[in-house]
């Protein structure tokens, strides 16, 4: 399950001047419209009723996750985790914490933002190595405030272990961590390394996509988009992404065309662009900046 922790801290209105960064909110899915999602729960439920198991805890959970029904992820993860600690437990716990805080009234979302961290943070005291993990104290312990327990040096700290196991995902952290302290160029020079290390790979690289995190693949084509390089990569990175697009994505799919959109505007091919931008707009008419560039785009 992967996260977009950034979009659960604009919601809680404690972001300052990150307009820059990707706005994209996270994916969200009805699942209370969903017939077969219910009654599977209920099965699950009415199972560890009779017979409570870590193995039945973690079905449960996981199908919930897929539907993105965090409350219910909350209410049973603890259980299993309890039972058996494990590094994944806690990260699933801690991601459903975020995502619920989008939830809930703004008054009653901090304390899902402090299960949050200390989900990620169990999770990284039982798998360190985790690159899962370490992104996402990255992006959570450099985006919060230092008044609820934001911490820079610490983010940094995370982000040279993460480019010591994967040096493009770490070489992206820093980007995004100089960019949520506004340091553009110092971002963007990141961000660059970030690209060159994935086009030096030649013939490993279907080999890195197969393994990479689903949301590095939309991030690095946001990069593309916004810092306006890397064109044909960031292209190929979201088509990737777009290629196995499902409901355990966190990304919205308008998203993902959006920037297409814009990626085929800067490689000078209108028509390609307003074809994906009209996709865009299907899905979500009111898309943060769409209107601007679909009429860049018509001729």
């Amino acid at each position: 399950m992967l996260m977009n922790y950034k979009s659960v801290l604009f919601f809680l209105g404690i972001l300052q001047g990150l307009v820059a960064q990707d706005p994209a909110p996270p994916a969200i899915y009805d699942f209370e419209k969903d017939e077969v999602y219910l009654t599977t729960r209920q099965m699950w439920m009415d199972q560890l009723e009779e017979k409570l198991t870590v193995a039945g805890l973690d079905s449960l959970t996981a199908w919930a996750s897929l539907h993105k029904d965090w409350e219910t992820v909350l209410d049973y993860a603890p259980q299993a985790f309890t039972r058996s600690p494990t590094a994944q437990r806690f990260y699933q716990w801690g991601g459903a914490a975020g995502f619920q805080s989008l939830a809930v009234a703004r008054i009653f979302a901090l304390p899902y933002v402090e299960k949050m961290k200390e989900g990620f943070k169990k999770a990284y005291a039982l798998d360190p190595q985790n690159k899962f993990i370490l992104t996402a104290l990255i992006e959570t312990y450099s985006v919060l405030p230092g008044l609820i327990g934001g911490n820079i040096t610490y983010a940094q700290e995370k982000a040279a272990e993460l480019a010591a196991i994967d040096p493009i995902e770490g070489a992206f952290a820093k980007g995004y961590i100089a960019e949520v302290e506004q340091q553009k160029s110092m971002a963007k020079l990141h961000y660059q390394k970030a690209f060159d290390l994935f086009k030096a790979q030649n013939s490993t690289r279907e080999m890195y996509l197969e393994k990479a995190r689903r949301e590095w693949l939309y991030e690095m084509g946001s990069v593309a988009a916004r810092f306006e390089m890397e064109y044909e990569v960031g292209s190929q990175l979201l088509h990737h992404y777009l290629a196995l697009y499902s409901k355990k994505d966190t990304v919205p799919l308008a998203w993902v065309y959006y920037r297409l959109g814009q990626l085929s505007l800067l490689e000078a091919n209108p028509q390609e662009a307003l074809a994906y931008l009209e996709k865009a707009k299907k899905l979500n008419p009111k898309l943060e900046g769409l209107a601007a560039t679909l009429k860049e785009a018509k001729p």
